[in-house]
Parts: structure tokens; sequence; C-alpha cells
């Protein structure tokens, strides 16, 4: 995926919600997303309060007819471009054909098509917008004569808390690298050890262990529940639905890792100091 593709992802959902009216009044609120099976993406303002937020999320669309499957925290979506796939190959697996959109502090609904939201350059089919958000979307339904046809609908919301990626081994303390060299995909920063190389972004890690480097680092960023399940960093056990980024060191040869975050660090460069600063 992009580079920075969270945040992309994110300013995108904002900068398109404006440019829409407040109810769509020149689009046709079309019946697949009310009669097909749906999953959640959520950017929520109190991670503290995610459960219960989520359980009147929930109840809000079963009461409209909205078949939920899963409900997922928008940043772990774009995690990696392994945990992006795998998503994408399991709602192809549920056959989810509506991805909705909820963001609390815009109070917005958006309303894609699965193939739309991972191109990441799709305006939304529909969104609505509104105080009432969950009343406003009642009376779209109502207006467009749309009769609900699911009723078997799950009692409760069930949140993707992980996701299946490569099995390695996590590298439990950290390596000694002052005589590896390290790439790092994007622009190197100048106060950064010497044997930090900017290098491409390649799928295939051969290409880097030929060319003699020995670690690559990334970024994850996303939910420490979601991190914690995924990936094994045991570490992320407090505040569950807090949004952590990790550093990740990558071997190129075995692609074990090592993973390193510090609390209250939000930006890539002020971790990556830190990191070789301890």
């Amino acid at each position: 995926m992009k580079k920075k593709i969270n945040s992309i992802f994110v300013a995108l959902f904002f900068n398109a919600l404006f440019s829409f009216s407040l109810m769509g009044q020149n689009q046709v609120f079309k019946e697949v997303f009310l009669s097909k099976k749906s999953v959640v993406l959520y950017n929520l303002k109190d991670p503290r309060t995610t459960k219960k937020t989520l359980s009147t999320l929930h109840k809000n669309l079963s009461s409209l007819g909205f078949d939920v499957v899963n409900y997922l925290d928008s940043i772990n979506m774009f995690i990696s471009d392994e945990v992006t796939k795998n998503l994408t190959a399991y709602f192809n697996e549920r056959e989810i054909k509506n991805i909705i959109f909820y963001s609390q502090k815009e109070e917005s609904l958006s309303f894609f098509l699965p193939k739309n939201i991972l191109t990441l350059n799709k305006k939304p089919e529909f969104i609505i917008k509104g105080d009432s958000v969950f009343f406003l979307l009642k009376k779209t339904i109502i207006k467009n004569k749309i009769t609900q046809k699911n009723f078997l609908l799950s009692p409760y919301p069930e949140i993707i808390n992980r996701i299946n990626t490569k099995k390695t081994n996590q590298i439990i303390n950290k390596p000694s690298l002052k005589k590896d060299k390290i790439g790092l995909v994007g622009l190197a920063y100048g106060d950064t050890p010497k044997n930090i190389l900017q290098v491409e972004k390649k799928e295939d890690y051969r290409f880097y262990f030929s060319n003699g480097i020995n670690y690559i680092i990334s970024f994850y960023r996303g939910t420490n529940n979601f991190l914690r399940n995924t990936f094994g960093i045991k570490e992320l056990d407090k505040h569950p639905n807090e949004k952590t980024l990790v550093l990740v060191l990558e071997h190129t040869a075995t692609r074990n890792k090592f993973f390193y975050y510090k609390e209250g660090v939000k930006d890539k460069k002020t971790l990556l100091l830190n990191f070789f600063k301890n």
C-alpha cells in the first residue's frame, strides 16, 4: 500500500465527507447496502468506551435491517500489506458486499463497495451526515421504500481483533546492530546511524539479503489488542483499544521480527531515534 496509508485513509474519508450534501439529495440510496452482508470500519472518539459505543451502533444498524458481520477499527485495516491482503481475503470469504465507515467525530456513515474501499481513490457510494445520523438513515430507507430482508441478525457486535499472518519467530532481545546494514523504506533521517540505508519497498526480501542488508525497519500502527493478537506482541496488554505505533525490525533472511514501541510516541522519526538511543 501507499506510504503513510493510515493517515491517507482517514484524510480521504474526511475530504469526501465535505464533498457531499447532508442527505445526498441527488443520489439514490442503493438497496444493496441494506440487503447484503456488511462490515463496519469505525473511528471512535474515546477508545475507553469502545465496547459500549459499538453495542449501541450495532443495535441501531440491526434495527434498520443491516446485516453487519463484523466490526473493525479502521486503523487496523492498513497495518501492513499482509494484513490488508488477508483482511480482504476474509471479506471475500464471508461474501461481504458492503463496507460502512462510521466516524463518530464527524457523525457520519459512508457506504462503500469493498473493491472501492481498498483503492483509496474512490468516493463513497453514499454518505449520511448529521447530528442524528441514524434518524437520517431511517428517513432515507423509508423515503426509498426499502424493505428489510434480513431478520436473523447477530445479537451483538462481533469485533475483528486479529487476522492470520505468516508465522515467524519473535526476537526477544534487541540485536546489536553496529555491524549490520539496516534498510529503511523511505527517507532516512540525517541524525540516524550511518549504517541506516534508504531502500525501495520490495515484497521479496531476498533482494535485500542479496545486497548485504541484514535488517529492514518498518512501522505498524494499530490498536493494542489487534497488534498483540495478530503479531504476538504480549507487552501490549494494557488499554486494548488504544492506538500504538510499533517499530518492526525484521531480519531479511529469517523474517524474524523484533518489536519496539514507546508509550506516548506517535511519530515515526521520534520512535526511530529512541530505538537507536536505547
